[in-house]
Formats: C-alpha cells, sequence, structure tokens
C-alpha cells in the first residue's frame, strides 16, 4: 500500500468503528480493545487472521449468552472483513481468488439470507441488540471469502491447523472432563470458553479415522489409533447420548469416505477397522442389555438403554424438551413460510416441571430453527451450503494423492456430517459456524500443489 492509501485505509476503518461504538453506545472494554486490535491488525490481513482464530473461544466463549465480549468479537471480525475488502479494491493488481471456489456462491447466498432475516425480523418487532445477537451466531459462516482471499500457501495454512489443534484439543478435553463428573455426581467450574474452543478439534477429530486407515507414516497411525480408543472409552464411560451418536456417525461415515475414494486392493485397509467397529458397536449393544461389563457399572447402563428403547428415548426429559421446542419452532413457520420470523425472536414454551424454556438465538434441531427463522427459502439456500461444501471436501479427500489432506478433507466431511445430526449438532452454534468457514477456506491451500487445489487459489 502506498501512504495515501494507507491513510485513507485507517480513516475509514476507523469511522466504522466509531459509528459501530455510537451506534450500539457501548462502553465496555471489550469493544474498545477490539477496535485498537483491528486498527492494528488490519494493517495485515496474515496477523488479523492469526489473532480472529486465537481471540475467538475467548471472547465468543466469554459468558453463557451473547455478551459484551461476543458482541466485541463481531465487531472485531466486521473489520477486519471490512478491511480486507478495502485493502483488495485499493490495490487492484491483486485478484478476487475465490471466484473458482465450489462454495462461493452458497456462501454470499447465506449473505443475504442474513440480512434478509435481520430486516424481518426487525419489521417484526424485535430489538435491535436481539438481532444483533442472533445474528452474532451466524456470521462464522462468512469467514470462508476472506480466508480464501489471503490464505494462499500451505505454510501458512499448516500454520493455522496448528494453531487449532493447540487451542481445540486442550478445550475439548476439559469440556468433556466437566461433563464426565457432572454425569457421575462431581460438579465442577465450567467454561463456556471450553465448549465454545472445543469446536476447534471437530474435524480433526474426524480425521482420526482416515489418519489409521490411509496410508500415512506409522507413527502417526499409532497415535490416532490410541487416541480413538481413548475417544471411545470416554465417551462409553461418559454415556452422554449425543456424544455417543457422535462417535458412532464419525465411525461409519468415516469408513464409507475411506471406502468411497479407495481403489481396487486399497479398499482392503478398510475392512478391518470396519470389522472392529462393528465389533465395538455389538460389544455397547451387548453392554448395555446387561450382558458385558461397561464403563461406568448400572448407572452408565440405564443411560445407553435410550438409546436402544424407543419408549425410554421418548420419555427423556432433554429429548422431550428438544422434540417440544422442534414443534413450536415450526408452528411459527406456518404463519410465515416464506421467509420465516426472521432474527432476533425468542420461542418459549412451556416444559413440564421447569417454567419457559427459551430456545430464541440458538436450537437443537437446526432443520426447524432454519424453517422458524429464514422460512423455506432460507432453509434451501442452508442445505445448498452444506451440500456445497460436503461435495467440495469429498471431491478433495477423492482427488487429492497426499494421504495426510485425504484425511483432513474427509475429516471436515465426517464432521459436518456429526454437527448435521438433529439434537446432536446445531448449525448456530457458534464454534461450528466459524470452523466450516475456516477449514473450508484453508483446504485448497492445502491442496495447491494438486490442478484441482491450484485452480481455486490461483482464482
Amino acid at each position: 500500500m502506498t501512504n495515501s492509501r494507507l491513510i485513507i485505509f485507517i480513516l475509514l476503518v476507523s469511522f466504522v468503528g466509531g459509528l459501530i461504538i455510537s451506534r450500539f453506545e457501548v462502553r465496555s472494554i471489550f469493544i474498545i480493545v477490539g477496535v485498537v486490535l483491528s486498527l492494528i491488525v488490519l494493517l495485515n490481513t496474515y496477523w488479523g487472521l492469526f489473532i480472529i482464530i486465537m481471540l475467538f473461544p475467548f471472547m465468543v466463549g466469554f459468558s453463557e449468552g451473547v455478551d459484551a465480549a461476543e458482541q466485541a468479537f463481531t465487531v472485531l471480525f466486521s473489520l477486519w472483513l471490512i478491511g480486507w475488502l478495502t485493502r483488495l479494491l485499493l490495490d487492484r493488481s491483486e485478484k478476487w481468488h475465490f471466484g473458482w471456489h465450489p462454495v462461493s456462491k452458497p456462501t454470499l447466498a447465506i449473505c443475504i439470507v442474513l440480512a434478509m432475516g435481520a430486516v424481518i425480523g426487525l419489521l417484526n418487532g424485535a430489538p435491535f441488540i436481539d438481532v444483533f445477537r442472533d445474528l452474532s451466531q451466524y456470521v462464522g459462516y462468512l469467514i470462508m471469502l476472506p480466508v480464501l482471499g489471503v490464505v494462499h500457501s500451505r505454510k501458512l495454512a499448516w500454520r493455522l491447523l496448528i494453531i487449532i489443534l493447540l487451542i481445540g484439543l486442550p478445550c475439548y478435553i476439559y469440556s468433556s472432563f466437566i461433563g464426565w463428573a457432572r454425569k457421575f455426581g462431581h460438579e465442577y467450574g465450567s467454561l463456556n470458553i471450553a465448549f465454545v474452543g472445543s469446536a476447534y478439534w471437530g474435524p480433526i477429530m474426524g480425521a482420526l479415522w482416515p489418519l489409521v486407515i490411509l496410508d500415512t507414516k506409522r507413527r502417526t497411525r499409532l497415535l490416532c489409533a490410541f487416541a480413538l480408543f481413548l475417544l471411545f472409552i470416554f465417551t462409553l464411560g461418559l454415556g452422554y447420548r449425543s456424544r455417543l451418536i457422535e462417535i458412532i456417525v464419525m465411525t461409519f461415515v468415516a469408513i464409507w469416505g475411506i471406502w468411497a475414494i479407495q481403489s481396487g486392493k486399497r479398499k482392503m485397509a478398510v475392512a478391518i477397522p470396519a470389522i472392529i467397529g462393528g465389533l465395538f458397536f455389538l460389544w455397547f449393544i451387548g453392554g448395555t442389555l446387561g450382558h458385558l461389563p461397561l464403563p461406568g457399572g448400572d448407572k452408565a447402563r440405564s443411560r445407553y438403554s435410550t438409546m436402544l428403547s424407543s419408549q425410554a428415548l421418548l420419555s427423556d426429559e432433554s429429548v422431550q424438551g428438544r422434540l417440544m421446542e422442534a414443534q413450536t419452532a415450526l408452528g411459527v413457520f406456518w404463519k410465515n413460510p416464506l421467509f420465516g420470523q426472521g432474527l432476533g425472536h425468542h420461542v418459549e414454551f412451556l416444559r413440564k416441571g421447569r417454567l419457559w424454556w427459551y430456545g430464541g438465538f440458538g436450537q437443537h434441531v437446526w432443520p426447524t430453527a432454519m424453517l422458524m427463522k429464514f422460512g423455506a427459502a432460507g432453509a434451501c439456500i442452508f442445505i445448498w451450503y452444506f451440500i456445497s461444501i460436503l461435495r467440495f471436501s469429498f471431491i478433495v479427500a477423492k482427488k487429492v494423492d497426499e494421504p495426510m489432506i485425504k484425511a483432513i478433507a474427509l475429516g471436515i466431511f465426517v464432521w459436518i456430517i456429526m454437527f448435521l445430526v438433529p439434537t446432536v449438532g446445531s448449525i448456530s452454534n457458534r464454534g461450528f459456524t466459524f470452523m466450516v468457514g475456516l477449514t473450508i477456506g484453508i483446504l485448497p491451500a492445502l491442496a495447491g500443489q494438486h490442478p484441482y487445489g491450484q485452480k481455486i487459489v490461483n482464482g
């Protein structure tokens, strides 16, 4: 950038930041720090991306709700995005590097859906701050476009993945430990930061089976096999329904994906893990019926049985609440079937034994949540988006020869399918939306040596 362009850039970012602060009348130190950071790091979009990735779980996960810290991160993210666009437009020698990306058009369509959802929500009487809070849970989808424009080298992409691993794995272990302790009657303090940050571990967790089966280094395979063993044992001991479903879905989707991309004799490498996984699942069923010993004993066995008995599953209080939540969302959808009620609205219903259950900004059953918020038109856009990213990640896994890149691409594919299982994942989960856009934006640079990856990276 020349000095004149640099001055214009700083003035523009400062002006936008000042407008945002004055509009919300926010005096929080988090907003001020966020604006100061943006003015510094946006002069270098690479460092800006690193800082946003490192700050995300700690600012977004600062509180259970969408509080000042998350609003600060939304401002920081928005300013970084504006800064990148400004630099791109001022420097005409640069190119738009996402022209060939198969997910570009669905991502831009999501932008339009979110903007329309915000407008419809305001027209339907939602307070502006509630619309902003609701919107902040979905902006993570939009990070794919700037990441694709910034991350052009494999070296930078690997650095980002290492940061993701170093943050995500400890957060996942800690959040799982809290859940395990509570299931067995031990109360420990919890940090929402750990729950948000654990989403960073998702695509890497999905890559564990591919790293074991594909032709990776022996040390890598042994390490990932040990990690899978610990994950299975810990999940069984946890006895938490959604985690168990995640592991089962992850195993079978990963094995199917590896089988689909392998050819000839390589398919036989999938047979042994498939048999082991099947035997492991049969052991779980036999232990649930009381014929085999399982970690956690009778207390955990009573929880596992809800997965095998439809009557017990439907009578479970947690599942009942989620089904009622979905039914209430459908009732709202039929009032505005085309475009929905928009962002910023709560869904309230009476839950047996409790007061009101508020499923306003994030719901457990994502199909009904999309229909309620964005209507049939918006739900179709989201379905298009997820089909596009699943197809893209699968094509990368199939075309690229390097086993590590295959495993990461399949890890993204497996992890997204895990989250699309109703009542297990929510596509408005803040960590999920952020990591989807981030990993899809990084993937072309990882596959950059392959013609398919070069075509995307070079626009």
